[in-house]
């Protein structure tokens, strides 16, 4: 099941380990099912922990998609950051612009001030 999770840090982190105590609890089952109260047991033993294997890999998968989602939202913050300092710049122009103009034309080329 893991083997489906999208690669990233935390999926790529935990397979390894994931895949190791799968192993280790399937060769544990298959060497010891006879010896603990039967099949019966191990077989409920063992769907409880595929479930738990299901649970853990949807808990991972929600994390990793939460991690890029809070990514993706820090881009688009610092996309707007940038945006709104191009308008404050624009704006400043602007009013430099305003401030040469209503000079020119109070103190300018008529030199009535």
């Amino acid at each position: 099941m893991l083997s489906k999770l999208p690669v990233s840090l935390a999926s790529a982190a935990l397979q390894p380990h994931l895949t190791h105590i799968n192993r280790r609890l399937c060769v544990y089952l298959s060497s010891n099912a006879s010896k603990v109260h039967g099949y019966p047991f191990s077989d409920c033993f063992f769907k409880k922990v595929l479930v738990a294997d299901r649970d853990i890999a949807h808990h991972v998968r929600s994390q990793v998609g939460s991690a890029q989602k809070g990514r993706r939202d820090v881009e688009h913050a610092k996309a707007a950051i940038q945006d709104l300092f191009a308008k404050i710049n624009e704006i400043k122009k602007k009013a430099e612009t305003s401030e040469q103009m209503v000079e020119e034309v109070c103190f300018g080329s008529g030199g009535h001030g």
